[in-house]
């Protein structure tokens, strides 16, 4: 799995949760490993 929660946190800690729900949607996942 390319994306962790670990980098979740970092993307959330860095620019907050709401970004980082919506970079982290299962679309944007899709996006990121396709």
């Amino acid at each position: 799995m390319p994306i962790s929660l670990f980098s979740y946190e970092i993307i959330a800690s860095l620019y907050g949760e709401a970004f980082a729900s919506t970079w982290f949607t299962p679309i944007g996942l899709s996006t990121k490993a396709g």
